[in-house]
């Protein structure tokens, strides 16, 4: 009997600080666990070949004789996007070129997507989240092959802005940290049914480490405050609104 097959998405190296735990946790359980990373700008490959990771490349699922696919698919996002090019002010600050070669990639990308399903067999897909082109376009095809789909919280969320609609669209379940984060994603179109509270995925991880590594103790001492007490308060770039902030949401 063939073993279960998990494949998941990573890019940049605080994927991986979410993702890796469970990955490594599953292994544990008996499936054969894989990443694919995506082309960037920033190399992406480099994030699995730092951390020792069995990946593959998007593209490694491309051949010769699906590029009259993937220029069919450059020339359909090349047409959407000219128009807005000379009318969009946030889109023409990038450069040109750098906006042709994402195009391309993507264009590329989304075959590649499609091809790894077959090829792989995954029984479930993992990604941080779904609101960048690569997970997106993961978890579409994902949901095309019916294989379940997870994404994650990224980050603390305290944003009020647009950039939180499109989580748990194609998503079996995004798991998040708390029931505030759930319901602020419920009030940015995703379905609550699928947002699932689970809480942080590596901070056991991150607090095993300070307690093995002595880094309490290390830090009180390099900065002479063994009988000092800290407080640490962070602000988000853009506060809550004050309604949000007195409704305790």
């Amino acid at each position: 009997m063939a073993r279960e097959k998990i494949v998941a998405f990573i890019a940049l190296k605080h994927h991986t600080r979410f993702i890796v735990p469970i990955m490594e946790n599953l292994a544990e359980k008996g499936p054969d666990v894989m990443y694919v990373v995506g082309q960037g700008e920033n190399p992406q490959e480099i994030t699995a070949i730092d951390m020792g990771l069995r990946y593959t490349h998007v593209f490694d699922y491309v051949d010769d004789s699906d590029m009259d696919n993937v220029r069919k698919n450059y020339h359909i996002q090349k047409n959407s996007i000219a128009a807005a090019l000379k009318r969009d002010f946030v889109l023409s600050t990038r450069g040109v070129t750098i906006i042709d070669r994402a195009l391309w990639s993507s264009a590329k990308e989304y075959v590649g997507f499609k091809n790894l399903f077959p090829k792989e067999k995954p029984d479930l897909c993992i990604a941080l989240h779904e609101i960048n082109r690569w997970g997106r376009m993961f978890g579409f095809w994902a949901k095309k092959h019916h294989v379940p789909f997870i994404t994650l919280q990224e980050g603390l969320t305290y944003d009020q802005d647009f950039g939180y609609t499109g989580h748990v669209q194609y998503s079996t379940m995004g798991l998040v940290w708390g029931e505030r984060v759930r319901n602020k994603f419920a009030k940015f179109e995703a379905p609550l049914d699928r947002i699932i509270a689970v809480g942080n995925t590596h901070l056991s991880r991150e607090i095993e480490y300070l307690r093995k590594n002595n880094i309490r103790d290390k830090k009180r001492r390099q900065y002479k405050s063994n009988r000092a007490f800290f407080v640490l308060l962070l602000f988000p770039p853009r506060p809550p609104s004050k309604d949000v902030m007195t409704s305790g949401s």
